[in-house]
């Protein structure tokens, strides 16, 4: 992205081969309704989970009673491996909820952890999608915005996080509530605690407190656990524990300019930033990679209500391979200031899109804005065991709109290679029947299969979040996706053949390249030639001479990146057979070269002269000459005087000659 004239969509394909035109099919359907449309206050909980059996959970907050919303609950459905059921009515809680956290519990059940008025509401069932809930309370008060993973065997040690609020603390625009970060750890299913406290690190020594939603956690693997913390009011902080919660260790992707920062409590230079949409994954090795978007905040004592600016542009990737970012208040510039720390399409690999091609950004003045207030936001990020990573993010897009604000939809881009490279943007919500939407909040599934991805987002019919001082409400729908991606890299298959297998000495053979895989342009090719020049390519289709006699092998490696590799060997695959001897004139019917040896003045006496290609060779492969001839006498005259002594390799084609010849040159 530079100078906010932005690159024209590479429309639909997915996921490399920027060129390629494939669509990306949906599945879409809706799963349930609310009429309560702030989904979070900063960072999306996990809200989906698909399970290896094919089923799965989803979750959202439901409320229907406008505009107090005295019936604020959880709504949940549940797909059986064959269809969701019915729209829920009633909250998974019996109480007044919000904010809940969704994830697997031990060997077949489900966990929701939620907000309650006095306290957080555990609810379990030991058997996923039938029964009834299990209703329990973790100990404490006021607390707030939980988010729950679950490890160990069978899922069963809850992990949990949520904000202690300060509350002393007077809610501002810029922060709506403050507190901190708490952990808490049951190793018997949520039975029993340990002692809850402070996350590590995380306290008022280091900061002034962290806002309501800004954290969330990865899934687990193993007994690596890990979340990410932070937004614009705070440093961007990755937590990581490798022995399952007893330790912690504190990592800062991006270190914020101002320590302890508090808007209009001083002035300040604007500064790039963490506008609090943040998701987090771990690999299978338990390396964690981060997806956040962007804005751009300054501080002021005259309580200026203008303290972001919204048209601020910008999705990041990190990973823990990676230098984290500095404290330079242009470090996460997306528009290629010299300070910005920032590469496009490899940390930098979200922005808003130049949906009609014409090269600008057509975007009206007044799209909605969220609590967390860039153009693109609420990125949720996934991961599987073959490192093909993939981004979902909510974005203001062009050429969607009511007349007086833009719509957001729900945006998609995939790496095959574990964040190196990245491929084109998808709009999720391209179809019809989102063309007058606002979708929003899309929740990932940290769990994919080899096929398709799997998201629940919210729609309705306004851009941006319903204002409370207006009488209109509208309806909200809960929509789940699987995206088909239609690339399993781990099928990438080498295969070649050549136009001929037998040919004499210093004849050409052309390899024509069978591979399979996808996307196929991503496929990167190794050739290795016993006998041949060259010995090795890296061509798609190589060409290759034998100038010895002999019988070779041919190899071929097919690979996307590390995380797809084939190899195909064809033993004994090319026979040379003898050619005539270098030290006498050369006759055959239609061809008669001499002198041979010479000092580089040759004549190539042609009895047919249809028009023909002459190409000569060095030892290595290298044209040295290279000329068609279309009209000629029967004698060509050959000049090489300016080559250095050696063995040449001499080649003419035409519609009835298919000759090849050494020749040596002696000064």
């Amino acid at each position: 992205m530079k100078n906010l004239i932005l690159l024209s969509i590479l429309f639909i394909g997915i996921f490399f081969a920027k060129s390629q035109e494939k669509t990306l099919p949906f599945e879409e359907t809706i799963i349930g309704n609310t009429w309560y449309d702030l989904q979070t206050w900063r960072t999306m909980q996990n809200r989906i989970y698909y399970y290896e059996d094919g089923t799965i959970g989803a979750v959202w907050n439901m409320g229907f009673d406008f505009p107090q919303f005295p019936d604020m609950g959880i709504g949940y459905n549940y797909f059986d491996g064959n269809s969701w059921g019915p729209f829920p009515t009633q909250s998974v809680t019996s109480v007044w909820a919000t904010n809940p956290s969704y994830t697997a519990y031990l060997e077949n059940g489900e966990i929701v952890v939620s907000q309650g008025e006095n306290g957080l509401i555990i609810s379990t069932r030991e058997y996923k999608g039938t029964g009834d809930w299990i209703e329990g309370y973790f100990p404490g008060s006021g607390y707030k915005h939980p988010v729950v993973v679950t490890s160990g065997v069978d899922h069963n040690i809850v992990q949990l996080l949520y904000l202690d609020p300060d509350d002393s603390f007077m809610p501002t625009p810029a922060q709506p509530d403050r507190g901190f970060i708490h952990y808490a750890r049951s190793t018997d299913g949520g039975q029993t605690w340990d002692p809850a406290g402070q996350a590590l690190g995380l306290g008022p020594d280091n900061y002034l407190g962290f806002t309501i939603g800004s954290y969330t956690w990865a899934e687990p693997k193993g007994n690596v656990i890990a979340f990410v913390a932070g937004d614009y009011l705070t440093e961007l902080v990755l937590m990581k524990s490798s022995d399952g919660g007893d330790s912690w260790q504190k990592t800062v992707i991006w270190e914020h300019p101002y320590p302890m920062f508090e808007i209009f409590s001083f002035n300040s230079d604007t500064f790039y930033c963490n506008d609090g949409g943040i998701s987090l994954a771990l690999d299978f090795e338990g390396k964690a990679h981060v997806a956040f978007t962007l804005s751009r905040v300054y501080s002021s004592t005259a309580q200026d209500t203008a303290w972001y600016e919204k048209e601020i542009d910008g999705v990041v990737y990190w990973n823990e391979d990676r230098e984290t970012f500095s404290n330079n208040i242009n470090a996460l510039n997306p528009y290629g200031h010299p300070d910005s720390e920032l590469i496009e399409d490899y940390s930098l690999i979200g922005w808003v899109q130049d949906v009609n091609g014409n090269g600008q950004l057509e975007i009206l003045d007044d799209f909605g804005t969220y609590p967390t207030p860039g153009m693109n936001t609420m990125p949720q990020i996934a991961i599987n065991e073959a490192y093909l990573i993939f981004v979902a993010w909510s974005a203001v897009t062009e050429t969607y709109d009511n007349g007086v604000a833009n719509y957001r939809h729900i945006w998609l881009r995939g790496s095959p290679d574990g964040g190196l490279s990245w491929g084109n943007f998808i709009d999720l919500n391209q179809d019809l029947i989102f063309i007058y939407s606002e979708c929003v909040y899309p929740a990932l599934s940290p769990f994919f299969d080899s096929e398709y991805l799997y998201l629940t987002f919210q729609e309705d019919n306004e851009p941006g979040l319903h204002d409370p001082n207006l009488p209109l409400y509208s309806e909200n729908n809960i929509w789940f996706m699987s995206a088909f991606y239609g690339w399993n890299p781990t099928t990438v298959i080498a295969d070649f053949t050549a136009d001929t297998t037998v040919i004499h000495e210093g004849d050409t053979v052309h390899f024509i390249n069978l591979s399979t895989g996808y996307p196929p342009n991503m496929i990167n090719y190794s050739w290795t030639f016993e006998g041949g020049i060259p010995q090795t390519s890296n061509d798609t289709n190589p060409e290759v001479v034998y100038l010895n006699e002999g019988i070779f092998d041919v190899e071929l490696t097919a690979n996307i990146s590390t995380i797809a590799i084939n190899t195909k060997t064809e033993e004994n695959y090319i026979t040379v057979l003898p050619a005539a001897n270098v030290n006498e004139n050369v006759i055959y019917d239609e061809v008669e070269i001499f002198p041979n040896p010479s000092t580089g003045s040759l004549t190539i006496n042609l009895q047919n002269q249809n028009a023909c290609k002459i190409k000569v060779f060095d030892l290595l492969g290298n044209t040295i000459y290279d000329q068609n001839y279309i009209q000629h006498n029967r004698k060509i005259n050959l000049d090489l005087s300016g080559n250095p002594e050696g063995m040449y390799f001499l080649k003419i084609k035409s519609n009835n000659v298919n000759f090849s010849e050494k020749i040596v040159l002696k000064k």
